[in-house]
């Protein structure tokens, strides 16, 4: 039972952040491109480079989580174990969530409406 546990804990933590870095690197080359006024670019660019530092952290959470969980598995570690390391990385996880929708915050308060449709517009074509 509690090896079906960390398995579905595990297929539910995902992944996420490597997709995320790919989107980031593209969009950071259209805002070195798109946004023209240089102090805008350059601390849009500052919060793109902490955004990608958040997105590798976390990256790290999920893989210590992941060895921890499969670690349970091994040891045949109990529910509470399990629903410790899983209650940690469940705060992590909100935390970050609420770290990147404040850089998004950030960023969009440098861009103005224009770029924003430019820069984030630009994948829907």
């Amino acid at each position: 039972m509690i090896t079906m546990t960390i398995i579905l804990a595990l297929s539910l933590m995902g992944g996420g952040s490597f997709g995320l870095l790919d989107f980031i690197e593209e969009k950071e080359d259209l805002i070195s491109e798109i946004v023209l006024e240089e102090v805008r670019r350059e601390n849009s660019l500052e919060i793109i480079e902490t955004i990608k530092s958040k997105a590798k952290e976390f990256r790290e959470v999920q893989t210590s989580t992941t060895e921890a969980l499969q670690q349970g598995i091994e040891n045949k570690a109990s529910l509470e174990v399990v629903d410790d390391i899983l209650a940690d990385h469940f705060d992590k996880y909100s935390h970050y969530n609420s770290e990147m929708i404040d850089l998004r915050f950030e960023l969009k308060a440098q861009i103005t409406e224009e770029e924003w449709l430019a820069i984030f517009a630009a994948h829907k074509q």
